[in-house]
């Protein structure tokens, strides 16, 4: 799994290298803020599955970056987990509006921030999955749908021609 984790904060960046590591998560990129994490996000070539936002940020904010990844068409349904010190409900309903999936309060447990992540990650997996399986409906629909350009008796056998047709005609 590919995270993009986004703080301002030294300290905490190194304090979620380590607890994203001991979590099992290796494919971690890191950004000081929304304009990097931004940069990085258009220059990568495999997309990011999860990220970690912190919300208040210097210059742009977590929240507008959360807006701002939620724009493009890659990542509408990426899990967008916030990480905040701030008990403010309306700072976290601000978050929600703008995209987040969840929060996790500053100093994060490294337990709880890790099975987020994954219950994060299994909400987007099966998102993808549903998708996946419309498409396949549509597909399956289109290819076994009956032509209504044809004929509607040419598909009926012969014999039963004659009492269709007297009903018709009624």
């Amino acid at each position: 799994m590919r995270i993009l984790a986004v703080d301002d904060d030294p300290l905490i960046l190194d304090i979620l290298a380590v607890t994203l590591e001991q979590c099992g998560f290796r494919d971690v990129t890191y950004a000081t803020c929304a304009e990097s994490a931004i940069d990085l996000i258009h220059a990568t070539s495999v997309p990011f599955d999860t990220f970690l936002l912190d919300i208040m940020l210097p210059g742009t904010s977590g929240i507008e970056l959360c807006a701002q990844i939620r724009g493009l068409k890659s990542y509408r349904v990426a899990p967008i987990i916030m990480i905040t010190s701030s008990t403010a409900h309306d700072i976290m309903a601000q978050a929600f509006g703008a995209g987040a999936t969840d929060f996790v309060s500053k100093p994060f447990d490294g337990l709880e921030l890790g099975s987020r992540i994954n219950m994060a990650a299994m909400l987007s997996e099966s998102l993808f999955r549903e998708k996946l399986a419309q498409h396949e409906m549509l597909e399956f629909s289109s290819t076994t749908a009956i032509s209504f350009a044809e004929p509607f008796l040419s598909l009926i056998p012969i014999r039963r021609c004659r009492r269709i047709e007297t009903l018709i005609s009624c």
